[in-house]
């Protein structure tokens, strides 16, 4: 009796990537992994971020980025991206709270935040609480370690 919150369309099949149900006080996801597990390297930047918006939960950090590039958060507000990619990236970060300064901890360089977005709400939105978003750009094979706080 799982719900697919994700789902994927192959020819003219259709299947489940991701599965959503409630368990006692909690709600469970599967995802569904791919018979070659090198696959999940393919699949595009939209479904990869819907995935880490469900698996991050309500988590201070969130990435939004193409496969390949990972995130390490840690609980004294700071976070490493790494780009295992053969190409320079540019990611987008989304951290936890509104007004809030990102600064690379290498270089004590301070990151600008992006504008906020402005999407029209509709029946669908789900209120979310507010995040200040920063593109950071990785060069190939690298990681980059960021503080972030008011």
């Amino acid at each position: 009796d799982a719900w697919p919150i994700l789902r994927g369309v192959a020819g003219a099949k259709g299947f489940p990537i991701m599965l959503m149900n409630h368990y006692g006080r909690g709600v469970l996801y599967v995802l569904a992994i791919p018979e070659n597990v090198s696959d999940l390297y393919n699949l595009p930047q939209p479904l990869l971020a819907r995935i880490r918006q469900y698996v991050s939960g309500d988590f201070p950090v969130r990435l939004d980025a193409p496969p390949l590039v990972s995130i390490f958060a840690y609980d004294n507000g700071s976070f490493v991206v790494q780009s295992f990619r053969d190409e320079p990236v540019d990611v987008s970060v989304a951290v936890l709270g509104q007004g809030l300064r990102l600064t690379n901890v290498a270089s004590n360089q301070t990151i600008t935040a992006n504008p906020p977005a402005t999407t029209p709400a509709n029946w669908r939105s789900v209120s979310a609480a507010a995040r200040t978003t920063f593109t950071i750009h990785l060069e190939p094979h690298s990681y980059a370690a960021f503080r972030y706080g008011p």
